[in-house]
């Protein structure tokens, strides 16, 4: 009879399979993450190559160079963890903590789920900062197998930010070149400095030599002489009156 009774019980073990400790029991109210919305900002920036001090230039030498740009950076959340089961961790999910974890040494845990991602059925035991606090964080919750545990590979929190920079080009990059001293004019040639190998002047500028030492205006930059034309060399300051408006 006792042999009956013990072979019973060794082939119900067989069945069964593997069994594990069960650590976790369901919250009486869930308690949900709060939610994080992908957050967009855009800045203009315009970068010239000189500061508002004095400088002096020779022909054929540029003033300077300008480049204007807006900057996009987008701020999301995103599971860094590589998935040990069949099913990736979804994106962009609501997540609830739905049940308490404690094995009697890692304290109080929220095991977080959602449906999308093995309905509901396994979870992430996550500290309060939402990192990872057991050797293998991931439980099953429910079923034959119900207390099976993961290790996760991945580094982080579980819920981690990521940000994102892109870059548009409101005008290729350009650059104002002295093209020296002719007829009484000071020439100046606008020349482009995008990713060229060829140098492309885009626009000449000739300017009287009061203008020149007054200050005039180009692509909004303002230009103003400090030196008049001595021997194939100008002095001048310029200011980038873009970017003081941005």
């Amino acid at each position: 009879m006792f042999n009956k009774l013990l072979t019973s019980l060794l082939a119900s073990f067989l069945l069964s399979g593997c069994v594990y400790s069960v650590h976790t029991s369901k919250l009486d109210t869930p308690v949900k993450k709060p939610a994080f919305e992908d957050q967009l900002t855009t800045d203009f920036h315009s970068e010239m190559s000189i500061d508002n001090s004095e400088k002096m230039v020779s022909i054929g030498d540029d003033l300077f160079n300008v480049a204007r740009y807006y900057e996009t950076v987008s701020v999301y959340e995103v599971i860094p963890f590589s998935s040990p089961t069949n099913t990736r961790f979804p994106q962009k999910q609501q997540w609830i903590a739905t049940h308490n974890y404690n094995d009697g040494v890692s304290g109080d845990l929220l095991v977080y789920t959602t449906p999308a991602y093995h309905r509901s059925q396994i979870g992430i035991i996550l500290d309060e900062s939402y990192s990872l606090s057991t050797s293998k964080p991931l439980v099953q919750l429910s079923g034959a197998k119900e207390g099976r545990r993961w290790k996760l590979i991945g580094q982080g929190t579980f819920f981690s930010r990521r940000e994102q920079s892109t870059r548009k080009t409101e005008e290729p990059t350009w650059g104002l070149r002295f093209g020296g001293f002719q007829s009484g004019m000071y020439v100046f040639e606008i020349v482009n400095r995008s990713e060229s190998t060829v140098t492309e002047i885009l626009q000449t500028v000739k300017v009287t030599e009061q203008d020149f030492m007054a200050g005039f205006v180009v692509r909004n930059v303002f230009v103003k002489g400090t030196q008049s034309y001595k021997s194939g060399v100008i002095g001048f300051k310029a200011k980038d009156l873009k970017a003081t408006k941005a």
